[in-house]
C-alpha cells in the first residue's frame, strides 16, 4: 500500500539526497587543463552549529511545497534515481536537478529571489576571465 508523504521547506530540508552512485570509470581530474589546487583545505569550524543555529533562526512558511509516495510497491517508481555519476558534469547537473528542484521550491516558500545555476546563465554577458 502507498503512502503520500508530503512536506513545507523546512520538512523538505531535512530530506537527504540519494546516494551518489559512482562508477567505476570515471573521471579523477580535468581533461583540458592540467590544474591542481595546492592551498590549505581544513573543516569549517562549528558547521554543523552554524547550520543548525541558521536553519532554527528562519520562520518557515507551513505552506506544502512538495509530496511523494512511499511503500513496497513503488521500490521502481521515479523517485528511485537510476543514475551513474562519472564525471563532473553528471554531479553538477544531479546537484542542479534534485538539490536545485528542491531548494527551488523552498526559496519561494520562504519569499526568497534565489536560483541555483551556472553562473555563466546568472549575467546578460559573461567575459572568459
Amino acid at each position: 500500500m502507498a503512502v503520500s508523504i508530503s512536506y513545507n521547506a523546512s520538512s523538505l530540508l531535512l530530506e537527504p539526497l540519494p546516494n551518489l552512485d559512482i562508477s567505476t570509470r570515471r573521471t579523477t581530474n580535468h581533461a583540458l587543463h592540467r590544474i591542481q589546487y595546492v592551498g590549505a583545505l581544513q573543516p569549517w569550524a562549528n558547521f554543523m552549529a552554524d547550520v543548525a543555529n541558521t536553519y532554527n533562526a528562519q520562520t518557515w512558511n507551513q505552506q506544502i511545497i512538495a509530496s511523494k509516495l512511499t511503500g513496497n510497491l513503488l521500490a521502481d517508481s521515479v523517485d528511485e534515481e537510476r543514475v551513474f555519476v562519472s564525471e563532473e558534469r553528471g554531479v553538477q547537473g544531479r546537484l542542479e536537478g534534485r538539490a536545485g528542484t528542491a531548494l527551488g521550491a523552498a526559496f519561494r516558500a520562504q519569499q526568497l529571489d534565489l536560483k541555483l545555476g551556472a553562473f555563466k546563465g546568472a549575467f546578460a554577458t559573461v567575459s572568459r576571465v
